[in-house]
Protein backbone atom coordinates (compact mmCIF):
# COMPACT_ATOMS: atom_id res chain seq x y z
CA UNK A 1 0.00 0.00 0.00
CA UNK A 2 1.23 3.58 -0.81
CA UNK A 3 1.51 5.99 1.40
CA UNK A 4 3.43 8.75 0.09
CA UNK A 5 0.30 10.55 -0.22
CA UNK A 6 -3.36 10.62 -0.22
CA UNK A 7 -5.02 12.48 -3.24
CA UNK A 8 -8.87 12.54 -2.69
CA UNK A 9 -9.66 9.43 -4.90
CA UNK A 10 -7.30 7.35 -2.63
CA UNK A 11 -9.36 8.81 0.42
CA UNK A 12 -12.75 7.58 -1.31
CA UNK A 13 -11.31 3.94 -1.94
CA UNK A 14 -10.85 3.48 1.59
CA UNK A 15 -13.75 4.14 3.06
CA UNK A 16 -15.68 1.40 3.68
CA UNK A 17 -19.49 1.28 3.26
CA UNK A 18 -21.68 -1.49 4.54
CA UNK A 19 -24.33 -2.01 3.09
CA UNK A 20 -26.94 -4.36 4.49
CA UNK A 21 -29.77 -5.85 2.68
CA UNK A 22 -31.91 -9.04 2.60
CA UNK A 23 -32.82 -8.34 -1.28
CA UNK A 24 -29.47 -9.78 -3.50
CA UNK A 25 -30.33 -7.48 -6.38
CA UNK A 26 -30.63 -3.85 -4.06
CA UNK A 27 -27.90 -5.09 -2.33
CA UNK A 28 -25.55 -5.71 -5.41
CA UNK A 29 -26.76 -2.34 -7.09
CA UNK A 30 -26.15 -0.09 -4.03
CA UNK A 31 -22.24 -2.08 -3.85
CA UNK A 32 -21.95 -1.62 -7.83
CA UNK A 33 -23.18 2.38 -7.06
CA UNK A 34 -20.71 2.57 -4.57
CA UNK A 35 -18.17 0.94 -6.31
CA UNK A 36 -18.31 3.33 -9.41
CA UNK A 37 -17.83 6.13 -7.24
CA UNK A 38 -14.67 5.45 -5.31
CA UNK A 39 -15.98 3.71 -2.12
CA UNK A 40 -15.35 0.05 -1.26
CA UNK A 41 -18.47 -1.62 -0.53
CA UNK A 42 -19.30 -4.40 2.25
CA UNK A 43 -22.52 -6.45 1.58
CA UNK A 44 -24.57 -8.17 4.89
CA UNK A 45 -27.93 -10.29 3.94
CA UNK A 46 -29.29 -9.53 7.42
CA UNK A 47 -28.12 -8.02 10.84
CA UNK A 48 -26.48 -11.11 12.18
CA UNK A 49 -23.69 -10.75 8.96
CA UNK A 50 -23.46 -6.98 9.14
CA UNK A 51 -22.58 -7.67 13.00
CA UNK A 52 -19.67 -10.00 11.54
CA UNK A 53 -18.48 -7.62 9.01
CA UNK A 54 -18.37 -4.89 11.74
CA UNK A 55 -15.92 -7.27 13.84
CA UNK A 56 -14.00 -8.07 10.44
CA UNK A 57 -13.71 -4.68 8.84
CA UNK A 58 -13.34 -0.90 10.14
CA UNK A 59 -16.20 0.45 8.59
CA UNK A 60 -16.99 3.87 7.98
CA UNK A 61 -20.90 4.35 7.05
CA UNK A 62 -23.76 2.21 7.23
CA UNK A 63 -26.28 1.58 4.69
CA UNK A 64 -29.14 -0.68 6.34
CA UNK A 65 -32.43 -1.58 5.50
CA UNK A 66 -34.42 -2.59 7.86
CA UNK A 67 -36.92 -5.31 7.34
CA UNK A 68 -35.14 -8.32 7.00
CA UNK A 69 -34.86 -12.19 8.44
CA UNK A 70 -32.39 -13.26 10.80
CA UNK A 71 -32.28 -9.76 12.92
CA UNK A 72 -33.56 -6.68 11.21
CA UNK A 73 -32.56 -3.32 11.19
CA UNK A 74 -33.43 -2.07 14.25
CA UNK A 75 -32.32 -4.75 16.35
CA UNK A 76 -28.60 -4.55 14.42
CA UNK A 77 -28.96 -0.97 15.60
CA UNK A 78 -29.49 -1.73 18.94
CA UNK A 79 -26.51 -4.58 18.81
CA UNK A 80 -24.33 -2.01 17.03
CA UNK A 81 -25.39 0.85 19.26
CA UNK A 82 -24.32 -1.36 22.46
CA UNK A 83 -20.43 -1.55 21.05
CA UNK A 84 -18.29 1.69 21.68
CA UNK A 85 -16.03 1.09 18.54
CA UNK A 86 -19.03 0.92 16.47
CA UNK A 87 -21.04 3.32 18.61
CA UNK A 88 -20.14 6.37 16.16
CA UNK A 89 -20.65 4.90 12.93
CA UNK A 90 -22.91 6.18 11.18
CA UNK A 91 -26.44 4.86 9.51
CA UNK A 92 -28.53 5.84 6.58
CA UNK A 93 -31.67 3.58 6.43
CA UNK A 94 -32.59 2.37 2.87
CA UNK A 95 -36.13 0.90 3.55
CA UNK A 96 -39.11 -0.11 1.63
CA UNK A 97 -41.43 0.70 4.18
CA UNK A 98 -42.28 4.60 4.15
CA UNK A 99 -44.10 4.72 7.64
CA UNK A 100 -43.29 7.96 9.55
CA UNK A 101 -44.11 5.64 13.04
CA UNK A 102 -41.30 3.28 11.55
CA UNK A 103 -39.06 5.89 10.72
CA UNK A 104 -39.65 7.68 14.13
CA UNK A 105 -38.38 4.23 15.79
CA UNK A 106 -35.04 4.11 13.42
CA UNK A 107 -34.36 7.81 14.45
CA UNK A 108 -34.54 7.09 18.50
CA UNK A 109 -32.32 3.74 17.58
CA UNK A 110 -29.85 6.24 16.19
CA UNK A 111 -30.28 6.43 12.43
CA UNK A 112 -28.74 9.61 10.80
CA UNK A 113 -31.25 9.52 7.87
CA UNK A 114 -33.95 7.43 6.26
CA UNK A 115 -34.50 7.13 2.66
CA UNK A 116 -37.19 5.28 0.83
CA UNK A 117 -36.37 2.80 -1.88
CA UNK A 118 -38.58 3.67 -4.48
CA UNK A 119 -38.66 7.26 -3.78
CA UNK A 120 -34.53 8.27 -3.86
CA UNK A 121 -31.85 8.68 -6.62
CA UNK A 122 -28.93 7.58 -7.09
CA UNK A 123 -27.45 11.40 -6.49
CA UNK A 124 -29.29 11.81 -3.46
CA UNK A 125 -27.89 8.31 -1.66
CA UNK A 126 -24.28 9.73 -2.35
CA UNK A 127 -24.91 13.38 -1.59
CA UNK A 128 -26.50 12.14 2.10
CA UNK A 129 -23.28 9.34 2.12
CA UNK A 130 -20.72 12.21 1.21
CA UNK A 131 -22.60 14.14 3.35
CA UNK A 132 -22.16 11.48 6.53
CA UNK A 133 -18.79 11.05 6.20
CA UNK A 134 -17.84 14.82 6.17
CA UNK A 135 -19.15 14.87 9.91
CA UNK A 136 -16.28 12.25 10.89
CA UNK A 137 -13.76 13.35 12.20
CA UNK A 138 -10.63 13.38 9.93
CA UNK A 139 -8.01 10.74 9.48
CA UNK A 140 -10.18 7.93 12.02
CA UNK A 141 -8.79 5.41 10.16
CA UNK A 142 -6.59 4.12 12.81
CA UNK A 143 -5.25 0.43 10.85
Amino acid sequence: MRMSFVNPVEEIEMTKILVVDDDQSCRKLTARVLSINGYSPVSAANGLEALDALRREQIDLVLLDLMMPGMDGLTFMHEMREHPEWGNVPVLVLSGVADLDFAEKAEESGVQGYLVKSRYSVEELLSKVRQHLARKRPHEHSN
